[in-house]
């Protein structure tokens, strides 16, 4: 009878070790800034021995974007106007057309694209510019800049100053996007690009009235709705030295977030078979004078880089290389750039500007941009 027993309890033991334990999650790695508040966290992935973080969550952190080619296996991630373009499983990548070698390559771990922890301290020191540690056994990631979205209320404007005295008087035309019937984008909680635009540009015009060389004109005032031909006659008959088109972007997704700023030009970035680029080059040349619209285009690229510099000094992120055949600007006799500030389909950035202080850090950040562009560029 006791071997018996004794049997049963063998088989009851091995069956108890036959069963899974469960396997306790590991723990997540700390984001943190330069003063060690944390900011963000990942989730800590283990692979063929390897630790790995998800691709998005690194995003995340810049408000940065990653665009997937599934027949490729390739990423392209944008970062603080840095580009990154890695493969699936392939050690190699590129940072702004740089190529560089990682010890592990990128993988999919069930559905989702992961890099590994030597991605965090090789590569994106190099795409911020600034140092990256990581504590492996406090399992912390300290990054050398401020969070991505950086709080209005640690952000002191500061008066714009022109560095280099201007000759003459310098004219600003600010166009604020759509009008009257013609609303632009609208947000779920109601609100409307139209209103925001001239709202952007109205606070602008009154932070820059004492720079006395500096006339700032609007074409519109109020909310009507104006043909692109007329803003663009008003900024001609007006001889205007420098154009600003503002609006407020939209999309299908909620995540998709950063400025996106545009110049007129005929290489058609956004997304328009080169064919359709083509026949518009075409017809610019049967227009008058058409062949001079393009020597606004460098002053154009400097004007959109030096908006992109401001806007990520208060934490935005964004593209500011977008060239297309825009037909309002084909009509300007000046450089001009059209920017989309941000998402009104993205519940951050709606939540962003929801307060009086983002409003007035957007318009003095555009006003910093638009004086810096004016001191190197505007004699």
């Amino acid at each position: 009878m006791k071997v018996v027993i004794g049997g049963i309890m063998l088989i009851f033991l091995v069956f108890l070790l036959m069963i899974p334990r469960a396997i306790s999650a590991p723990e997540p790695l700390k984001v943190l800034n330069a003063e060690g508040v944390k900011i963000s966290s990942m989730e800590v992935i283990e692979n063929k021995g390897a630790k790995y973080v998800q691709l998005l969550d690194v995003t995340k952190i810049f408000d940065g974007t990653v665009k997937s080619d599934p027949l490729l296996k390739r990423m392209t991630v944008t970062i603080m106007n840095n580009e990154i373009v890695l493969n699936i499983d392939r050690t190699y990548l590129r940072v702004n057309n740089e190529e560089y070698v990682i010890s592990n390559p990128p993988v999919n771990i069930s559905g989702k694209i992961a890099v590994p922890l030597e991605f965090l301290t090789e590569i994106l020191p190099k795409v911020i510019g600034k140092p990256v540690k990581l504590d492996r056994e406090k399992l912390t990631l300290q990054i050398d800049v401020k969070s991505s979205r950086v709080s209005v209320d640690k952000v002191e404007p500061q008066k714009s100053e022109v560095v280099k005295p201007l000759v003459g008087t310098f004219k600003l035309i600010l166009d604020p996007g759509h009008g009257g019937s013609d609303i632009g984008a609208r947000s779920e909680s109601g609100i409307l690009e139209k209103d925001m635009n001239l709202l952007i540009a109205q606070r602008i015009k009154d932070i820059l009235k004492n720079e006395q060389q500096i006339e700032v004109y609007i074409t519109r005032n109020s909310d009507d709705q104006m043909a692109l031909e007329d803003r663009a006659n008003f900024a001609n008959r007006l001889h205007g030295n420098l154009f600003l088109s503002i609006h407020f972007n939209w999309s299908f997704s909620k995540n998709a977030s950063g400025f996106r700023i545009y110049v007129n030009s005929d290489r058609v970035r956004m997304g328009t078979e080169p064919e359709l680029g083509e026949m518009l080059s075409k017809l610019r040349e049967g227009r008058d004078n058409a062949s001079e619209k393009l020597r606004y285009l460098p002053q154009s690229r400097n004007l959109a880089k030096e908006i992109a510099d401001s806007m990520n000094k208060i934490g935005l992120s964004g593209q500011y290389n977008s060239e297309a055949f825009l037909s309002m600007m084909d009509r300007l006799s000046m450089p001009g750039v059209l920017i989309e500030l941000l998402y009104l389909s993205n519940p951050k950035d709606v939540e962003f500007i929801s307060s009086e202080e983002s409003i007035n850090l957007l318009a003095q950040t555009l006003c910093d941009s638009l004086i810096a562009y004016i001191s190197k560029y505007g004699n």
